[in-house]
């Protein structure tokens, strides 16, 4: 995959800052990193197509996995499924371990995973799937 980065012609903002903001790596650097958190992704993705309470929502192209949180005792209630992940990215955001989003996905609420952080790992995103699965589990009736 070749990556075309272009700096942003903001006044504000130059070249160099751009740079020294993605790490002081320059342009081969910037597009590592970039590679790097694709592969996260990747990574992250499969955890959750592994994982027998997770789905995955739509196919990993970038930084950017959406999955939901699938336990069995509500497969094929897509109202109550969306309910639940819903109140798992709202229970995650105002707990602090974690910040997921969402996306609404061929009427499917999924949980959204932003993968940008030039200091995450693998064991970052095992800790996620944790945090998602114990938030899931506790809200259960």
């Amino acid at each position: 995959m070749v990556f075309r980065i272009r700096l942003s012609a903001n006044p504000r903002i130059s070249g160099a800052e751009t740079l020294e903001h993605a790490g002081g790596k320059g342009r081969r650097g910037l597009a590592a990193t970039i590679r790097r958190h694709n592969d996260l992704a990747r990574y992250l993705a499969a955890q959750v197509e592994l994982a027998r309470d997770f789905e995955l929502c739509a196919p990993v192209e970038l930084s950017i996995v959406c999955f939901r949180y699938l336990p069995e005792a509500l497969r094929g209630d897509n109202e109550r499924l969306n309910a639940l992940n819903k109140q798992i990215m709202e229970t995650v955001q105002s707990g602090g371990e974690a910040f997921i989003t969402n996306a609404v996905l061929g009427g499917r609420f999924a949980l959204r995973a932003c993968i940008l952080h030039y200091d995450t790992n693998e064991d970052d995103l095992d800790a996620l799937l944790r945090i998602v699965r114990k938030t899931g589990e506790a809200l259960l009736p």
